[in-house]
């Protein structure tokens, strides 16, 4: 009977391991075409990283989630394989700021790269950032840039316009991080590395398409091409954080004419969209009964994607397609990764406009302390069960 329980309790933890350890990978493909799953799931805190599977190559997307460990869990970014949907935790270096205080980070169009910020301990609570750096979803290289700052640096945010990235931060006056000063913009591309940038505009909540980047830049929206060209100013009723630049020139954004109340309904706000003139006007033009609580990216000439939420207490908010002339609206991704922080699902630019697959659900990931505990049990229980019968027969 004891032999039976250790033969169970073995067969358990062989279950586990096998479980848990990664099949055979094989290598990343930088050429792999991105496609875009109809669905998002919750990420299991248990899935393998790239350190043990290896790189998973180009992302479709990014989530935010808890990584579970046998010590207790902390904040982590999934990948999601733009080619196979396989769901991986990426390994990035310890110092990576991914946690819930300030989880910024950026994917590249084509999903290859991922920038993200790094700082002195992600799992305080009071943290400031050091430097930034690119993950490379292919090598599983990093490449980074540490800012010269004492004090530590305030980010402003990051973008990419193709393979180039922009960054910019704020240096810290003093030991007490309450001012900052001097912007420190950087840009960063795969055959050029790190090398400071010309100038230094407000990415925050700015959007771009192709080599354009619709942002503020000193309190006014701008359209910036970037290839030296002078900044377009921008004359429309929408401010460029609400706004997504597209194809042409066609912007698209949500008319927040109900101010902070809207936020706390449903309904969302109006849709509009327009196109940027020569003279830098744009003649916006609401959509027909269609609302968005945030316009996320173009899909093609005539179709944009928003979330728009129907219920306010959920955390998972679908992503849907707009078709600007009818306003009609159909879910493109559902999304139940049911994170409660910052990191939701992120989408590369160029998978927006793939064609939308039926994504399986990835294999279940059990909780090998579970599995171990189990085991243990079975153990225990064989042997009380041979004490009891030895009792029982006994003379």
């Amino acid at each position: 009977m004891i032999a039976g329980a250790t033969v169970a309790l073995v067969a358990a933890l062989g279950i586990g391991w096998w479980q848990q350890s990664p099949g055979p990978v094989a290598p990343a493909s930088a050429e792999a075409e991105l496609r875009l799953p109809d669905r998002f799931y919750e990420p299991s805190g248990w899935l393998p990283g790239t350190e043990e599977s290896g790189p998973i190559g180009p992302l479709v997307a990014v989530i935010g989630a808890e990584r579970s460990s046998w010590t207790g869990g902390d904040y982590g970014v999934v990948g999601v394989s733009g080619e196979t949907g396989d769901y991986r935790f990426l390994d990035l270096p310890v110092d990576a700021l991914t946690n819930s205080s300030l989880p910024d980070v950026a994917l590249s169009p084509d999903g290859r790269y991922l920038a993200f910020w790094t700082a002195t301990a992600s799992s305080s609570s009071d943290v400031f950032v050091e430097g930034v750096a690119v993950y490379d979803t292919v090598t599983g290289e990093t490449d980074r840039r540490d800012f010269d700052a004492p004090w530590g640096m305030s980010p402003e945010g990051m973008i990419w316009t193709g393979h180039t990235l922009w960054v910019d931060a704020y240096r810290f006056a003093d030991k007490t991080r309450t001012l900052s000063r001097g912007g420190d913009p950087w840009q960063w591309a795969p055959t050029a590395g790190w090398k400071e940038a010309p100038f230094a505009p407000d990415f925050y909540e700015a959007s771009a398409y192709g080599d354009d980047i619709l942002m503020s830049v000193q309190g006014r929206t701008a359209r910036l091409s970037l290839d030296g060209a002078e900044p377009v100013r921008i004359r429309m009723d929408l401010p460029a954080e609400h706004a997504a630049l597209g194809p042409g020139g066609q912007i698209a954004g949500d008319l927040d004419t109900d101010g902070p109340s809207r936020t706390d309904s449903g309904a969302g706000a109006p849709l509009v969209v327009g196109t940027i003139a020569r003279d830098g006007t744009v003649d916006l033009t609401r959509v027909p009964e269609a609302r968005a609580h945030q316009v996320v990216a173009w899909r093609d000439e005539r179709t944009v994607v928003v979330r728009r939420f129907t219920d306010r207490s959920a955390s998972s908010v679908p992503f849907l397609a707009v078709d600007v002339r009818t306003g009609e609206s159909t879910v493109l991704v559902d999304n139940q990764s049911q994170t409660d922080w910052l990191i939701q699902p992120l989408v590369a630019a160029d998978a927006w406009a793939a064609p939308t697959y039926d994504a399986p659900e990835p294999p279940s990931q059990w909780d090998p302390r579970l599995v171990l505990g189990g085991g243990v049990a079975v153990v225990l229980a064989g042997g009380i069960a041979v004490l009891r019968w030895r009792r029982r027969v006994r003379p």
